[in-house]
């Protein structure tokens, strides 16, 4: 299944236990699917759930109070109703801050210059 992931392939991918994914999809932090046919269980990666505030924060570098400045902004959308965010706003985001740097050249030393 395209985009699915095995509890095996789960395990390798966060380096856990089997014991550790079980609490992991009871906590709800790993979506759990369960395929009626084959009745074999199928996990969503991690990355392609929403980020809470306290994930962006942490990723990003920022405060609380810079994310939601952001928000107001309009830098930085939420998902509609919510206060979370999709893995592809926050990529976006990340692009756009690098592409806004300016570079800086190199000041010629001009300490010890011949002619001075």
């Amino acid at each position: 299944m395209k985009g699915f992931l095995t509890a095996q392939q789960v395990c390798d991918l966060y380096h856990i236990t089997r014991v550790t994914l079980w609490r992991w999809a009871a906590k709800g932090k790993i979506r759990q699917f369960k395929d009626p046919k084959s009745r074999f269980t199928y996990y969503l990666p991690i990355a392609n759930e929403l980020l809470t505030v306290k994930d962006v924060c942490y990723r990003l570098g920022i405060s609380r109070r810079t994310l939601y400045y952001y928000i107001a902004d309009g830098r930085l959308v939420p998902v509609p109703g919510q206060t979370k965010f999709t893995e592809q706003e926050i990529s976006r985001f990340e692009k756009e801050q690098r592409e806004s740097l300016i570079e800086i050249k190199p000041v010629i030393d001009t300490i010890g210059a011949p002619g001075r």
